[in-house]
């Protein structure tokens, strides 16, 4: 049975809001996108029901209705984008042909860089790093080395993002606000996307047009 995604109406006052159910709605759709996709008997089902699940513009917020607050909108609306674009892009690697996701899958990308994957206050970073690598293990590298120009901004995004990494891991500066230590988060990153030994690709990626 092809994944089923629920959104969940927010009235203006947040009345009877259930965080909860949304939160965890996103983090199924998360593990779908790094794992469950691979052994997904209705793979073509799932990836029209995502594509289904899509806004004009780009995005897949678990929400309808009045806007997010700011922290919220990372949890809820940039976080289950990420996710359901991280699906479109391994779907690539277990059959699904590029031109079946090309126009959603473009528009996603597009949706990714409003928020320059970043997470929200003082997890900002780690959440970032922790993005990243999941796209990373979803396959995106080969895609962007592949199809660079299906979103020039996110291929620039991810490579100068990548470039940020292996400096601040070269420099030591790998800690976030409250000292804690990235280090392996920022590695994962980078070494999912394939780019730990060579500067070559990230360099690639920043001059995508």
């Amino acid at each position: 049975m092809a994944i089923q995604i629920k959104r969940f109406e927010v009235s203006e006052s947040c009345k009877d809001v259930d965080t909860e159910a949304m939160l965890a709605e996103v983090a199924k759709v998360r593990e779908y996108a790094l794992t469950g996709i691979e052994s997904d008997p209705d793979l073509m089902g799932s990836i029209r029901a995502i594509i289904a699940f899509q806004l004009p513009d780009g995005s897949f917020p678990v929400t309808v209705g009045d806007p997010m607050p700011p922290d919220a909108s990372v949890d809820l609306v940039f976080r289950l984008t990420y996710a359901c674009c991280q699906a479109l892009i391994h779907s690539l690697s277990l059959g699904t042909k590029i031109d079946d996701v090309r126009e959603p899958l473009s528009r996603s990308l597009t949706a990714c860089c409003r928020h320059n994957l970043e997470g929200h206050g003082y997890e900002a970073l780690e959440r970032q790093a922790d993005d990243l690598a999941d796209f990373g293990h979803c396959g995106l590298a080969k895609l962007l080395d592949d199809e660079p120009s299906l979103c020039p901004e996110f291929t620039q995004l991810v490579g100068s993002t990548v470039q940020s990494y292996k400096h601040s891991l070269e420099t030591g500066h790998v800690r976030d606000a409250w000292g804690k230590d990235l280090t392996s988060k920022l590695l994962e990153a980078v070494d999912s996307l394939g780019c730990t030994d060579s500067s070559q690709r990230e360099a690639l990626w920043m001059a995508a047009i």
